[in-house]
């Protein structure tokens, strides 16, 4: 693809934008393998983008007729450069994932070289998510820290549900926090005060909202209760 141009002295001159290379992932390296979703740890795959272009990343259950588990990567335009994509073992729904699993990466589709990509600043907000400890006996005056990091300014949003997907209780609700590293302490107890009487797992949604944009990026986690 080429433009021609010319300016009133009579220069002439051509602008040529060829295809650039295969964006294909290379250099690979999958970080905490044996990572425990239970304890809401997370892998982390790392990659090289050789050249701009589209390639999504996904998670796929090989036991299943390698159907997909989760995406990873969505097929938003990636520039050159190095990647980590995290993973919390958990599927499209929020569930933790049990059985065998592989990345897949799609087949890519390149871009032309002057292309320009301007970078989603709040692509991931919500980073080192975690709940320190896992599990709790509330009745026992056991409590767990609900600990994030956070990369932008974002309207923040902490909510529990039960194990049957109800909600139970609010730590945060719509507030503004800039970046930094936040902890919320959860002792077991719904908003009114009450203690937990189902015994499982209560999931932990972390919900970050763009000001500007109106984006939502959510992270998910758990943690047990026992009676």
């Amino acid at each position: 693809m080429g433009i021609s141009g010319e300016t009133a002295e009579g220069r002439a001159d051509r602008f040529i934008d060829t295809m650039g290379g295969s964006p294909t992932a290379s250099y690979i390296v999958v970080e905490n393998p044996d990572f425990d979703p239970y304890k809401n740890e997370q892998m982390l795959l790392h990659y090289t983008v050789e050249a701009p272009g589209r390639q999504s990343v996904t998670v796929r259950d090989i036991d299943h007729g390698y159907n997909t588990v989760k995406v990873l990567v969505g097929s938003e335009p990636k520039p050159i450069g190095d990647r980590t994509d995290p993973w919390d073992g958990r599927d499209e729904t929020g569930e933790i994932f049990t059985g065998t699993y592989d990345f897949w990466f799609d087949y890519p589709y390149s871009f032309r070289t002057k292309t320009i990509i301007l970078r989603d600043a709040f692509e991931k907000p919500i980073t080192d998510y975690s709940s320190n400890a896992y599990a709790i006996f509330p009745i026992q005056a056991e409590i767990s820290k609900i600990s994030y990091a956070l990369d932008a300014d974002a309207n923040m949003t902490v909510t529990i549900q039960d194990p049957n997907g109800n909600h139970f209780r609010t730590l945060v609700n719509n507030e503004l926090q800039g970046p930094g590293d936040y902890e919320y302490t959860w002792d077991g107890t719904n908003d009114l005060g009450e203690y937990a009487t189902l015994e499982g797992s209560y999931r932990l949604l972390i919900s970050a909202t763009d000001q500007q944009t109106n984006s939502t990026k959510e992270s998910v986690g758990s943690v047990t209760v026992h009676q």
